[in-house]
């Protein structure tokens, strides 16, 4: 089986963060049909033994494969300078990694 596409992208604590994707057929670049489907999104250590915090996900256009992550400023304020994460597609009972990859923390705005 192919391993989920690999993302890192750059957040700032302190910071609300939200990112959007669009999953796509890794042979035809068609976009996967999300409907029925539950997006989930967690981030952990790199071992897997301490989790974070949840990602908030929301399924935008379910038939155009695009869903929404986003993070609180309470959230990323917490998160170490390089953490895990993945998200996750749940339907009919099957999870299938749909991105994977560390997020890079920097400092944001201090109040």
């Amino acid at each position: 089986m192919a391993s989920p596409p690999r993302y890192n992208p750059e957040i700032s604590r302190n910071l609300t963060f939200n990112q959007s994707f669009r999953s796509t057929n890794s042979v035809n670049g068609n976009p996967n049909d999300l409907s029925g489907s539950t997006i989930t999104g967690q981030i952990w250590n790199e071992e897997e033994t301490k989790k974070y915090v949840d990602f908030t996900c929301t399924i935008d256009d379910a038939t155009d494969g695009k869903f929404s992550i986003s993070l609180t400023k309470t959230q990323t304020n917490i998160l170490p300078d390089k953490p895990y994460y993945s998200i996750v597609k749940t339907i009919a009972g099957k999870d299938k990694k749909l991105f994977e990859g560390y997020l890079k923390v920097k400092p944001g705005y201090n109040q």
